[in-house]
Order: structure tokens, then C-alpha cells, then sequence
């Protein structure tokens, strides 16, 4: 969780407790969608992630969120939704759910039959294809390709992302194409 020697958590925390919900990316990372959560949650206010270009398995996971351990009330899915078919969808807790009626939330490019299909199609061929898996054996030959420079190139990439030390080295469990 967030510390009181937080920078900017006085701001964050009145940011937050000014609205309803709050819309971040969960690029920010773990730390920083702790904090959000805890103040969320202080404030009564709805932790709204904006998983539009890290959903659908774009990750290495189903949705980027999963990477952090901390769960959104609510978030939107596109891009990668429907295979490059024109698609967004909400996604709500179910006891936020019922506060999304027809006509309150308006999609450009939902509902349709094609862009329901094509969804329906992006999922099963990523579950049927096992490409998550793929992505985890993919994203751990690339690290070790790449952390084989370092005896290599004077200056060799540096890998970060969640889980990794300071010179890219998993530290703990690290999600695929987390880094």
C-alpha cells in the first residue's frame, strides 16, 4: 500500500474523492493501483480501469489489471476486443452492474452482430490457440535472449516492468509480457 511519505498522495486522494469513479490506466503500476484502490475504497468512489489497450490477452494476460493483484470496479475493453472489428465493451462488479442501463452508456461500436461475433471469435481463438502460453514462452526466451547481452554490449537494453530488480532480473513471479 501506498506510505504517508507518498508524494502525491494528499492530491491523489482529493482527486479521487471529488467524483463518483475515476478512469486511470493500469500502466501506472502496482504500487501506484494499491494506493488508488485503498483511497477508492476510503472514499466510496468507483476505481474505473481503462484496460482498452492492455486487455484481451495483450499482456500476457487476460486483462493488464491481473498483473497488479488489484481488482477495478469497473473497466472498459476495445482495440484487441474483437480481432481489429470495430468493438468496446463495460465491464462492472455485479453489484455496480445495475447501474449500467440501456441508454446511460452509450458505444459507438457495440452491440452490433459482427462485432459480437468477431468478439466471441477473439476469445475462443485465444483460449483454443493457447496463445497466453505462447506469450509466457515467448516473453521468457526474449529476456533471456536480451539479459544475454549484458556480458556482450557495454550497454545492454535494460528490462523493467513489474517484478524485475534493477537490471531486469525477475525477482519474484512475473507475468508474460509484464516487462
Amino acid at each position: 500500500m501506498l506510505s504517508a511519505t507518498w508524494p502525491v498522495r494528499r492530491p491523489v486522494r482529493s482527486w479521487l474523492s471529488r467524483s463518483r469513479a475515476r478512469v486511470v490506466s493500469i500502466c501506472l503500476g502496482k504500487g501506484f493501483l494499491e494506493g488508488l484502490r485503498e483511497i477508492a475504497d476510503a472514499c466510496g468512489a468507483l476505481l474505473v480501469f481503462d484496460e482498452v489497450q492492455t486487455g484481451m490477452a495483450r499482456t500476457g494476460t487476460w486483462y493488464g489489471y491481473q498483473q497488479y493483484g488489484v481488482q477495478p470496479d469497473v473497466m472498459t475493453v476495445a482495440k484487441g476486443l474483437a480481432g481489429g472489428v470495430a468493438c468496446g465493451v463495460v465491464i462492472a462488479k455485479h453489484e455496480f452492474a445495475p447501474s449500467l442501463r440501456p441508454g446511460m452508456h452509450a458505444s459507438t461500436f457495440g452491440g452490433n452482430p459482427l462485432a459480437m461475433a468477431a468478439g466471441l471469435a477473439t476469445v475462443e481463438t485465444i483460449e483454443e490457440d493457447g496463445l497466453l502460453e505462447n506469450c509466457q514462452v515467448m516473453s521468457d526466451r526474449f529476456r533471456e535472449r536480451v539479459l544475454g547481452l549484458a556480458g556482450r554490449v557495454a550497454d545492454y537494453p535494460r528490462i523493467e516492468g513489474p517484478g524485475d530488480d534493477d537490471r531486469g532480473r525477475p525477482v519474484d513471479s512475473c507475468h508474460a509480457g509484464s516487462w
